[in-house]
């Protein structure tokens, strides 16, 4: 009797087992096996592939946003006006103006329009950071403002 119960103890040890074994089997394939039933060192070299393949993508992003970067540059950045009065009698309000225009470089145009009274006349001249010798006080303190608006 000894032995029926001992050999009903066994054969439940290995049942048991046996459906442990099973759904370990099945993990083991799922996870080694990819959807096209590659082994893993297929699934690998897949994966190698498709990671070269998004380096390659991401610097090809990399490089396109440092030239929109560099394009972005080129854009207007320091913008401003200025009213001022150019002539000394009071008679007149500030319906003269100065406008600004530079970029990042802190290059561009300055705008100025002077009221005479019965028209504006307007005198364009360019900004260089490096030349700015013929611009009047007041196109002069209008990119100092433009600069320190935008810090």
């Amino acid at each position: 009797m000894f032995t029926y119960i001992l050999d009903i103890i066994i054969l439940t040890w290995l049942f048991v087992s046996s459906i442990y074994l099973f759904k370990l089997f099945k993990a083991y394939n799922r996870f080694f096996k990819s959807k096209d039933n590659k082994d893993l060192i297929s699934t690998i070299e897949s994966l190698i592939k498709d990671l070269d393949k998004t380096k390659l993508e991401l610097s090809k992003l990399d490089k396109n946003f440092k030239d929109q970067l560099i394009k972005s540059q080129a854009n207007l950045k320091y913008r401003y006006i200025l009213r001022y009065n150019p002539f000394t009698p009071k008679g007149q309000e500030n319906q003269s103006f100065v406008i600004v225009l530079l970029d990042e470089t802190k290059t561009g145009v300055v705008l100025n329009f002077i009221y005479t009274g019965d028209q504006y006349r307007i005198y364009p001249k360019i900004v260089n950071p490096n030349n700015n010798k013929n611009l009047t006080p007041e196109e002069q303190q209008a990119i100092e403002l433009a600069i320190k608006q935008n810090n």
